[in-house]
């Protein structure tokens, strides 16, 4: 599957396309010349463990350098292209949301995804990758097993290894590893990730954890340096961008999908975020994604 983009196209890779199974793990191995992937999402996440090489990956329009070893966290829906020199070794754990929705996963892929740990890499040490390593192996066991009690084993063996990296990545807001307060800027990022769409009122939010949306803010701004309405905005700015990157909608129908119905105040809205309107943004982005 595939979503036209007028003169190019951004595959769509789903994790049934090969097998039924909701959680896999894969290798790769040095190679005669630099692997150059195409740009690409997925409707599963991923988790990259690198044991050897270097090189680049672009995820959500951001660039990121690194080397091994490392991990990388892509979530469901990003657009991304990794290239990676020849020698490269390692491994990506890819997993629907299913296998980890309403589990104790939730919270700490909330940690790991949210941006709240820095990334979406981090350098890791080479004891925490092999680690990695060992539990990647036993989860590759388990989902290759017949038993039906298999499915069980590897997601137990996935909430370790999820837990592990959402530790290794550390935070870089050493607040929020307080009790309380910051339990409650985690609560917000996860809430906001399901709900931007159809609540983006700060009050609202505010509401759910019995404070005022003043301080709701004011302790958002201490533990990550935004405001919640900023928060909002921002998450809303990175599903416009997706929409007009890997998206036929014109842009009053990328307005709409975000709930904006008035297509003039959608331009107003992403040129003061961005500097420029949709549809600039839209043809400087597909430009950028043909390299």
């Amino acid at each position: 599957m595939s979503v036209n983009m007028g003169n190019s196209q951004i595959p769509v890779h789903h994790l049934h396309e090969q097998d039924k199974r909701p959680v896999r793990v894969e290798r790769f191995l040095p190679r005669d010349k630099e692997v150059r992937n195409e740009v690409h999402r997925h409707d599963f996440h991923e988790i990259f463990f690198l044991t050897s090489g270097t090189g680049e990956h672009m995820i959500d329009l951001e660039s990121h350098t690194f080397r091994a070893p490392c991990m990388h966290a892509i979530v469901a829906g990003q657009v991304h292209r990794l290239s990676r020199s020849a020698d490269s070794v390692g491994a990506v754990l890819m997993f629907q949301r299913e296998a980890i929705h309403g589990t104790a996963m939730d919270d700490d892929l909330h940690t790991l995804f949210s941006g709240l740990q820095g990334g979406p890499v981090w350098e890791i040490k080479a004891e925490q990758l092999d680690l990695a390593r060992t539990l990647l192996d036993l989860i590759a066991n388990e989902t290759a097993a017949e038993d039906p009690n298999a499915r069980r084993a590897a997601n137990g063996l996935l909430s370790v290894l999820i837990a592990k990296c959402a530790r290794w990545a550390g935070s870089p807001h050493p607040q929020l590893d307080d009790a309380g307060s910051g339990d409650l800027a985690r609560r917000f990022l996860g809430d906001v990730e399901r709900d931007f769409l159809t609540e983006r009122r700060v009050g609202a939010y505010a509401d759910r954890y019995a404070i005022t949306a003043d301080h709701l803010s004011d302790l958002l701004r201490k533990r990550i340096g935004r405001s919640a309405m900023e928060v909002l905005q921002d998450r809303l700015i990175l599903e416009a961008k997706r929409l007009l990157l890997h998206s036929s909608m014109s842009v009053k129908e990328v307005g709409f999908a975000l709930n904006m119905e008035d297509p003039a105040y959608f331009s107003r809205f992403f040129k003061k975020a961005t500097e420029l309107t949709p549809g600039e943004y839209r043809d400087h982005v597909r430009d950028l994604y043909k390299g």
